[in-house]
């Protein structure tokens, strides 16, 4: 019995030593994209998906000129309401607060919507990392849902 205390105790301290380098799960979202009321994705052949740090001075229009973590999907293979994950993939972010858009396009370089596009956007926290990481964030973010409206976009 004694012995088989010892290979637990080793074995227990080996997977401790492999799992304790692992990178955590990266900051992100996952939810629901709903259409709103009248909003069709006829015209549009992308869903584009995109995650940014909220910056300390948020932007008059609501839209970033850039995007961190961007996720395009093909509005023919897609219906709604759609369930989306949008991640950083591995290791910890320094932002805790989020800004997530969500629209139809067809223009295949913009990070956010032109005028005429349907679009969401919503604010998202992430949770923080383990015991000891301090200001750091990690994980994907459940419930952040979206209804894609019609609105004025942020212009090109």
């Amino acid at each position: 019995m004694r012995r088989f205390g010892w290979i637990k105790a080793i074995g227990l301290t080996a997977l401790a030593a492999l799992c304790g380098g692992c990178d955590p799960g990266g900051a992100g979202a996952a939810g629901l994209i709903s259409l709103g009321q009248g909003v069709t994705t006829e015209g549009f052949t992308t869903l584009r998906i995109c995650a940014t740090p909220e910056p300390e001075t948020p932007p008059t229009t609501g839209f970033l000129d850039t995007c961190e973590i961007l996720v395009n999907e093909k509005v023919a293979d897609i219906k709604f309401p759609h369930p989306y994950e949008i991640t950083a993939g591995l290791g910890p972010s320094d932002h805790e607060k989020w800004r997530l858009v969500v629209f139809l396009t067809s223009n295949e370089t913009s990070v956010k919507p032109e005028s005429g596009e349907p679009f969401g956007l919503t604010l998202f926290s992430v949770g923080g990392c383990a015991a000891g990481e301090v200001d750091q964030y990690c994980g994907v973010t459940p419930g952040v849902d979206l209804t894609l409206m019609l609105g004025g976009g942020g212009g090109s």
